[in-house]
């Protein structure tokens, strides 16, 4: 039953939507940071830019380790 074309593409969905959510999203604030450095603080880009991190700023509430981590690799980019 593994063999059958259809599992192992779900398969492949879900991992191509597991690397996202615990990889690349995380990944992309930082970029994302740099651009919100040379926009600077206004215009839609604010907006957008706190709500698409929003998860991630209360998940650094609730988790003192990973507030530093994010901490650290946005100063990076910043």
């Amino acid at each position: 039953m593994s063999d059958d074309p259809k599992n192992r593409r779900s398969g492949s969905w879900f991992s191509a939507w597991a690397f996202a959510l615990l990889f690349a999203y995380p990944l992309s604030v930082g970029p994302a940071t740099w651009v919100f450095a040379q926009v600077g603080r206004h215009g839609w880009y604010e907006g957008a830019f706190l709500t698409v991190y929003s998860p991630l700023v209360q998940l650094g509430e609730h988790s003192p380790t990973f507030k530093n981590l994010l901490d650290w690799y946005v100063r990076l980019w910043y």
